[in-house]
């Protein structure tokens, strides 16, 4: 029994003011009867004396304020009296008794006072707080029994920093998980009180938490699963728990998973886990938008391992390549292993990946043996380009570009021209010519590249200083003579014959470059001269257009001027006599010579298709598998 404190004996004087409206009765007329029953009388005669007094068999708060001020208050009768007084008085005792009957009642005879009184919840743990010598010496088991019967309702009062204050003073770390899962609140609050816990974190873990979760709604997980609760979880969780953490919080986000699992620091095999588990293949491709997580696949995953690891996660090779490419990785690994695990189903660009997986000289004979709408797929293919690049080949790049063939050629030339004036008998004069060139087909076009070399001949000044606008000129007027005049068919295309003159200081074919006057035939195929209008106004126009003439040597072609009949029949084609552009002239002996004028390498004219056919037939050699055979349109 609790001694009350002095300031809990009242004196009569004091009653009257307080009691007096809810009695109905002048306090005075009994307070001093039952003052005098209490002193000198025991506890039967006490309630015989109230029933007197007051007429009836209902407990009063009178007789309340009669036993608190007594000097030995008995505590079990008060508690008793407690339970009987009407809802009004027992209302009036939880308004304004909470720090009387503290100085009556210890802890335990509080909380039985409380239950009486049929007090709310958050009344009853004020007024055990009150009546307790300190509030951490109270254990939260003595408390359950209130928070578990209380409703909802009432448990939902508790939900504001002063109560959180005081269950964490009542709680251990232990008792706190136990008890905000009695109170019943939403997850986030829940979590809040336990973290609030000075001491929980160190020693919190999922499975002390894991009912909590798993109790709670889809809304509250969803929650506690944002990023203001990433830290937390991290300080409660291992490797091996996060991993199981992420799977109640984030059931249909792999991305989320990995990216917690990322902060956690996981490891390779419990992304790859993570990864299989999931069947929805919108969740793992979602994974690539996620820096975080590539980031920590990168740092975990030698470079085949993340190979694997981007194919599990499905996707396309846009998606993949980026992942190998933050870590620093190759690309052609990657198109062998989406190969071998068949992640691309496509026959084409399978066989594209496979040969570049293979060497530059397999994706270059690919590339060229496809037919247009499938070189068209694979350009398309965002690997093309990427894989291309990495093989580092100039023939692969032309290959996607569309080149089917390209092949050098090496014509000899060797010819008789019977030179002199007509006058005299006719000279035989021998010219052998070898040049080079490149002939390249592709899908919508054949080019020509003739690489010629000037170089000014030796001493002469003037002839350096017109080089460069005399090449301007010389290019103008020889791809204007070639460039573009002919077309080649073989009822799958029709493309156009394209001519490149590259002149500079370097290339197959060197050309002496002279300034001064010319005179046949020190002007040929390695030797040009420089157009002069101030010093050589009358062979401006000749030297300008006569590297027309000799850039058909340089192709190939032999001239078609001062031959004999057996000889133009085999460089022209048909015979002199029959021929209306072979213009005859006879010398002194009776020997007969022929000049086609109309036919850039005779007197001059148009470039023709016979001084093309040496390319075509380079064409034709160089045909895809099954391809048929161009001819001139």
């Amino acid at each position: 029994m609790r001694m009350p404190p002095s300031e809990h004996v009242t004196s009569s004087a004091e009653s009257p003011r307080q009691h007096t409206a809810t009695t109905g009765k002048p306090a005075a007329s009994w307070r001093s009867d039952i003052l005098h029953m209490q002193r000198h009388a025991g506890n039967a005669a006490t309630t015989l004396a109230i029933q007197r007094a007051t007429g009836t068999a209902t407990a009063t708060i009178a007789q309340v304020d009669e036993l608190i001020d007594r000097f030995n208050t008995p505590e079990e009768e008060l508690i008793e009296l407690l339970g009987k007084l009407s809802d009004p008085d027992k209302h009036t005792i939880v308004v304004g008794y909470r720090d009387r009957l503290a100085g009556v009642f210890n802890f335990a005879e509080m909380r039985r006072a409380v239950d009486k009184l049929g007090a709310e919840l958050p009344v009853k743990l004020d007024w055990l707080q009150k009546a307790a010598f300190m509030t951490s010496g109270i254990n939260y088991s003595e408390i359950k029994k209130a928070v578990t019967d209380a409703p909802q309702a009432q448990r939902d009062m508790l939900k504001n920093a002063r109560w959180k204050s005081f269950f964490l003073s009542v709680c251990s770390n232990e008792t706190i998980i136990e008890a905000v899962a009695d109170l019943h609140f939403d997850l986030p609050t829940q979590l809040t009180w336990v973290r609030g816990e000075a001491s929980a974190l160190m020693s919190l873990t999922l499975a002390k938490l894991r009912k909590l979760l798993t109790d709670a709604s889809a809304g509250d997980r969803a929650i506690v699963g944002g990023d203001a609760w990433r830290s937390f979880w991290t300080d409660v969780c291992t490797n091996e728990t996060m991993a199981e953490l992420v799977d109640i919080l984030f059931p249909d986000n792999l991305t989320r998973k990995l990216e917690w699992m990322a902060d956690e620091g996981a490891s390779l095999a419990q992304v790859e886990a993570k990864v299989a588990a999931t069947t929805d293949a919108a969740q793992k491709v979602a994974v690539f938008a996620s820096v975080p997580v590539r980031t920590m696949a990168c740092s975990l995953c030698n470079n085949d391992q993340l190979a694997q690891l981007v194919l599990n996660l499905g996707g396309e090779w846009a998606q993949w390549r980026g992942w190998m490419i933050a870590k620093g990785a190759p690309l052609i690994p990657l198109a062998r292993a989406v190969v071998a695990r068949n992640a691309v189903t496509d026959p084409v660009i399978r066989g594209f990946l496979n040969a570049a997986a293979t060497s530059a000289v397999a994706t270059r004979d690919y590339l060229r043996r496809l037919a247009d709408a499938q070189l068209v797929s694979v350009r398309a293919y965002a690997g093309a380009n990427d894989l291309v690049t990495e093989l580092n080949n100039d023939e692969v790049r032309r290959a996607l570009a569309g080149e089917i063939a390209r092949a050098d050629q090496s014509p000899h030339i060797t010819e008789t021209l019977q030179a002199g004036p007509t006058t005299s008998p006719f000279v035989a004069m021998n010219f052998n010519l070898d040049s080079r060139y490149t002939m390249s087909y592709w899908r919508d076009r054949v080019e020509v590249d003739v690489g010629i070399a000037l170089t000014p001949a030796s001493g002469d000044a003037r002839a350096a200083e017109l080089l460069p606008s005399a090449i301007a000129t010389w290019r103008s007027n020889i791809l204007g003579a070639w460039d573009n005049q002919f077309q080649m068919q073989n009822g799958q295309r029709t493309i156009p014959l394209r001519f490149h003159a590259n002149l500079g200081n370097s290339g197959p074919n060197p050309v002496t470059v002279h300034s001064g006057a010319w005179v046949w035939p020190n002007l040929n195929a390695t030797n040009w001269f420089v157009p002069d209008p101030v010093n050589q106004p009358g062979q401006a126009t000749a030297v300008a257009t006569a590297p027309i003439h000799e850039f058909g040597h340089l192709i190939g072609n032999a001239d078609e001027y001062n031959l004999n009949a057996a000889h133009y029949l085999t460089t022209v084609g048909s015979p002199a006599a029959s021929d209306p552009n072979a213009v005859p002239s006879t010398d002194s002996a009776g020997t007969t010579r022929y000049t086609n004028v109309n036919s850039v390498m005779g007197s001059g004219g148009p470039a023709l298709k016979r001084h093309v056919m040496n390319i075509l037939a380079a064409v034709n050699s160089n045909l895809r598998p099954g391809e048929p055979a161009f001819s001139w349109v």
